[in-house]
């Protein structure tokens, strides 16, 4: 595995370019076996060793905002983020584009509520008995307390 990130950060705000992939893989596609990823029902597999740096390849792009420490009006938001995600661009068996917006709230100084909001749209071609595009929109919400240092949630 590889992966190489760059990014810019400020107290405010965080701008960052990553791309990762896999040499010499074979097996199930990484990334496509969570519980909200639409991608899994095509049961992506690299079959050749020799294939996986292209099919595996995959870049992200991301923004992250700190309203809270921009203005003291905002302390109950101490992030929203926004954040693209593409796999499958070296490769002509599939294109998955995941885009992901973040708000993390702040209910008190230990309990944190954060909302994703993730469509995801998929265009497939080595699975014939399955569309060739797939779209849909995952939300999830948690809850987080943080028992110990504050300061860790928001790492």
């Amino acid at each position: 595995s590889y992966e190489a990130e760059i990014a810019y950060k400020k107290p405010t705000a965080t701008v960052f370019l990553n791309v990762g992939g896999n040499i010499g893989f074979r097996g199930l596609l990484p990334h496509t076996s969570g519980l909200m990823d639409f991608m899994q029902q095509f049961a992506p597999v690299v079959d050749r060793k020799g294939d996986s740096f292209k099919e595996t390849f995959m870049g992200s792009v991301g923004l992250h905002l700190s309203p809270s420490k921009m203005s003291p009006g905002w302390k109950f938001l101490p992030m929203l983020g926004l954040e693209a995600e593409l796999q499958g661009p070296l490769t002509d068996k599939f294109t998955v584009l995941n885009v992901c917006g973040i708000c993390r709230f702040s209910l008190t100084r230990r309990v944190m509520l954060t909302y994703n909001c993730t469509p995801q749209f998929i265009w497939q071609d080595f699975n014939a008995s399955k569309p060739s595009f797939v779209g849909g929109v995952v939300n999830f919400l948690r809850l987080s307390v943080v028992v110990g240092k504050v300061g860790r949630l928001n790492m």
